[in-house]
């Protein structure tokens, strides 16, 4: 059982110094008792207990980063240091297998990248302690998946310094698409420096589980209005990030808009409240009756549930499904950040067990991404393999 409440693969250890694959080295059987020997390998015991104190350490950050859950049980992040040996995270993907085949082209339309924090370092107000989550593990996922496009989107993290994002989007080349977070007065220059790399939408990102607050939606307003009118004119989109009670708040914004738009993890409207809850209700009508411009991203589920395999999920998508099947992306949201025990592939097929047609599949993972963010009908060039840093870890 996960700590969030809901049952699912469970991320392997990490290894760490004198252990192989998760598991303890056993003695050589040639080994005695005696106490010399006993000695020595009490000696030889002290890096790993070490090693496994530290990483303790650093699981124990991550369970008190904000995103511990749709009721907001976690706590503000302490900032990544403290002398610790910076882990790379670990996913159960490896022995798993897609219960259905990718279609061709098929695009992971939300995941995020991590680099060394000695190259790309944090921000001051983090969320949640930052993973290293280089570009080619994410690759090899991709791989794995049948993904051919990706759309990479700037995580809070990073702030606005979106420098490793841009960096793993000059490996990938022209399959791939980005969302970066910029001062809604950037200069001009910058917005076209950022076109000619391949970005196509600003994030618009609050902390998702920020309880509520009489009086904030207004404050967000500037900004809102003042991208809108800037990506307007160069093609792109806004990306939001939202806790649920901040995406009903803003609708009549929302429904204002008249430029294309994504909702991260269903809006985080709760699972528990059902389809007929007022906020998701307002959701589908405007997805419904509105101008068209709305998408809602299929990501992040277990940002939205605790139940068991997410059952309370399927008929929020089936409503979607039927409100407006061309404006639906699906996206990993890999890494998973404090969500990282949930397997990959595991969320990928319950796309599959959502979304049974593979003509509607083709439309979530090909169609409308590719009308959202521009990609081109060829198929895409296989992305390079990364570069490798002299610690062997990818770069970024």
């Amino acid at each position: 059982m996960h700590r969030n409440g809901h049952p699912g693969p469970v991320a392997p250890s990490q290894p760490v110094l004198g252990l192989r694959d998760g598991r303890r080295r056993l003695p050589h059987p040639r080994q005695g008792t005696g106490r010399r020997r006993r000695a020595r390998r009490r000696r030889a015991a002290g890096p790993p207990a070490r090693a496994r104190r530290a990483l303790s350490h650093r699981r124990q950050r991550r369970d008190l980063s904000d995103a511990g859950g749709p009721q907001g049980r976690g706590r503000a992040a302490r900032p990544c240091g403290h002398g610790l040996k910076e882990f790379p995270l670990s996913h159960p993907h490896e022995h798993e297998a897609p219960a259905v085949a990718a279609p061709a082209l098929a695009c992971d339309s939300h995941f995020h990248v991590f680099g060394p924090a000695e190259r790309y370092p944090h921000g001051a107000e983090l969320r949640y302690a930052p993973p290293l989550a280089p570009l080619a593990d994410y690759l090899a996922l991709a791989r794995l998946l049948g993904i051919e496009r990706y759309v990479f989107v700037q995580p809070s993290a990073y702030g606005r310094d979106n420098r490793c994002m841009l960096d793993a989007m000059r490996e990938v080349g022209d399959a791939c698409r980005g969302i970066v977070d910029i001062d809604e007065n950037a200069p001009d220059s910058e917005l076209a420096q950022l076109h000619a790399q391949g970005v196509r939408g600003v994030r618009i990102n609050v902390r998702p589980i920020k309880p509520y607050e009489a009086g904030f939606a207004p404050t967000l307003l500037p900004r809102i209005e003042r991208l809108a009118a800037r990506c307007a004119e160069i093609g792109w989109h806004l990306d939001f990030l939202l806790p649920g009670w901040l995406t009903t708040e803003l609708m009549p914004q929302l429904r204002a808009l008249r430029l294309p738009f994504t909702l991260a993890h269903l809006g985080m409207h709760l699972a528990r409240d059902g389809v007929e809850a007022p906020g998701y209700a307002e959701l589908l009508d405007l997805l419904r009756h509105g101008e068209g411009y709305c998408r809602v991203k299929l990501t992040g589920i277990y940002r939205i549930s605790t139940a068991p395999g997410f059952s309370d999920v399927g008929p929020m998508v089936r409503a979607l499904l039927e409100a407006a099947p061309d404006r639906l992306l699906w996206g990993s949201d890999y890494p998973h950040l404090s969500f990282a025990q949930n397997s990959s592939v595991a969320l990928f097929n319950k796309l599959a067990e959502w979304v049974p047609e593979a003509g509607m599949r083709q439309r979530i993972l090909v169609d409308n991404p590719a009308e959202l963010f521009g990609f081109r009908e060829e198929r895409a060039a296989a992305p390079p393999q990364p570069r490798r840093g002299q610690d062997d870890r990818t770069v970024p």
